[in-house]
């Protein structure tokens, strides 16, 4: 996320190299991110058809790592072979699964753009992002209420300034501050001066799972570590 708000920035900015190489820097992010870094060429040149070359470039650049990644590169560390989320898209239920969410969804990143931001071809760089989410059959993936929005939030935070300062250039750094005031709103900031939405005993947890030689998680990884974790302490029982 701090590489796409970076690079986006500089490029509205006109610091083309940094914003480049920051953009580029995406497909080693997060294997879908290199369709992002095709369609950040694909914006380029809709705003400037002089960029072919750069934008060509930006397009093989990330289509050739998200199609490395998911073929070669993530097959080649699992255990089981092959891509593990491949089974999670299903284009059947695509259009029917989870509609109204998903309209509520693009609704929800309208707004965050202000609405005015639709006007802007940053908002594109949404859309593959929001291509595999709504084509998965995790119902997780549909809506705002886990993390798979906050790489959205900088494209729509570019577009709403970018949209704004199209129609009204003196507007646009108030429609920044007030959309940045209204994000801002939406998160966790009060963790910092708050402590009920961390601060939790957990004393009564770790004595009843210190009764069991081993515990287990809904992930392979943190469940090996929670495993030789609890075992050792049971060995030094």
């Amino acid at each position: 996320m701090p590489l796409l708000a970076f690079g986006l920035v500089w490029w509205m900015r006109g610091k083309r190299l940094p914003a480049i190489v920051t953009i580029g820097l995406l497909v080693f992010v997060k294997e879908d991110l290199g369709l992002t870094v095709a369609v950040f060429g694909l914006v380029i040149w809709l705003r400037d058809r002089s960029e072919l070359k750069l934008a060509l470039a930006l397009i093989a650049w990330g289509v050739g790592w998200t199609v490395y990644a998911v073929a070669l590169f993530l097959p080649l560390f699992n255990p089981e072979g092959g891509y593990d989320y491949t089974e999670n898209v299903s284009l059947a239920q695509t259009l029917t699964d989870g509609l109204t969410v998903k309209i509520g969804t693009v609704g929800f990143l309208a707004l965050a753009a202000g609405a005015i931001g639709l006007r802007s071809p940053y908002m594109l760089l949404m859309l593959p992002t929001l291509a595999w989410r709504f084509a998965g059959n995790v119902e997780g993936y549909w809506d705002t209420s886990f993390h798979y929005s906050a790489v959205l939030m900088p494209i729509a935070a570019v577009s709403l300034i970018d949209g704004a300062g199209r129609a009204h250039r003196t507007l646009a750094p108030l429609v920044a501050a007030v959309a940045a005031v209204a994000l801002l709103s939406q998160t966790k900031m009060d963790l910092f001066w708050t402590s009920d939405g961390y601060a939790v005993d957990a004393s009564g947890a770790i004595e009843e799972a210190s009764q069991y030689a081993s515990v287990a998680t809904g992930r392979p990884s943190t469940a090996a570590a929670a495993t030789t974790s609890w075992s050792r302490r049971a060995e030094r029982r």
